[in-house]
Order: structure tokens, then sequence, then C-alpha cells
């Protein structure tokens, strides 16, 4: 079995030349799992699941002329390996 955590702080960003006007700081956290089933003569299969935003945090990514880029809600994805 095993866990992996993350974490990522982006600083304000200026949207015009002068500095005036900035999109705010965000943090945003993310957290996943999994667990690998040994099946024998060196296969093995890894279910996992990993969830990205984890407080579902409104922010946005990108700003040009008169147009925002909002950030990625909350998001789980699903996954498997197949080694043989």
């Amino acid at each position: 079995m095993f866990v992996h955590t993350g974490a990522q702080r982006i600083g304000e960003m200026a949207v015009d030349s002068g500095n005036v006007h900035t999109l705010p700081a965000y943090s945003l956290f993310d957290a996943g799992g999994g667990y690998r089933l040994r099946l024998g003569d060196g296969r093995a299969l890894t279910l996992g699941a990993n969830v990205t935003n984890l407080a579902n945090k409104k922010y946005w990514t990108y700003y040009q002329e008169n147009y925002l880029q909002p950030g990625s809600p909350r998001t789980l994805s699903l996954n498997t390996r197949y080694d043989f």
C-alpha cells in the first residue's frame, strides 16, 4: 500500500505592465494512494487513485487582455498498472 500528498503555493501574479492589478495568491493540495498486488512470476497489478485540488479551491491561473483562465476544480483520477 502507498500514499502520497502534495502541496503547491502560487504567489500573486501581476496582470498589467505597471504591476497595479494582480491575481490573488492561492494554495493547492493533492493526495492519492494505491495498492500493489503481487501475482507471482514477477507479475503485479497496481490500483491507485489521485485527487487534485482537494479543497476544490476556486482560483485563476492566467490573464491576457480581457480573459481570465479559471483553475481546475477538484478532480479524481483512477489508474491501473499491470507489470508482466
